[in-house]
């Protein structure tokens, strides 16, 4: 079943109505999980920094961001008179939904990983629904390779 964007959904005009992504980013800008670069465009083919996937974990949550919020890591610098990324960095941080590449660094403009993106996304559904997710057995591992996620 695919559902079609919103009608309150911004278009973007670098993903076009024929794009594979052109519903999906729809929907996720009338959510305001996204909103694309100040020129207007969404870059599809881009790939997505550490940063802006705090700022789209910390969206849906309603995570009030103020400029209260001082960001732990030394990488990632203010700017004047807007909330991103530092502001939004330090409650992602904050909130536990994320973590720097080293206690005081964050890395924000690596790509994020598949894994990282994963991690994330189980953090943000256990902050919708604290406890839903239960914990894995005593002595669960993961091994992360190329082909799959498994048990070890």
């Amino acid at each position: 079943m695919f559902v079609s964007a919103p009608s309150d959904a911004v278009a973007f005009p670098d993903v076009s109505a024929t794009h594979p992504y052109h519903d999906a980013t729809g929907m996720l800008s009338a959510e305001e999980v996204i909103s694309g670069f100040n020129d207007g465009t969404f870059g599809p083919d881009q790939l997505i920094s550490r940063r802006q996937f705090a700022k789209m974990a910390v969206n849906p949550l309603g995570l009030p961001v103020s400029k209260d919020d001082i960001c732990p890591f030394t990488d990632v610098e203010e700017t004047p008179g807007k909330l991103y990324p530092a502001n939004y960095l330090a409650m992602a941080a904050k909130a536990g939904l994320t973590k720097g590449t080293t206690s005081s660094a964050y890395s924000p403009y690596l790509s994020i990983s598949r894994a990282q993106v994963l991690t994330v996304m189980v953090r943000v559904a256990d902050n919708f629904a604290a406890g839903a997710l239960l914990a894995p057995p005593p002595g669960w591992t993961v091994t992360v390779s190329r082909r799959s996620l498994r048990p070890s």
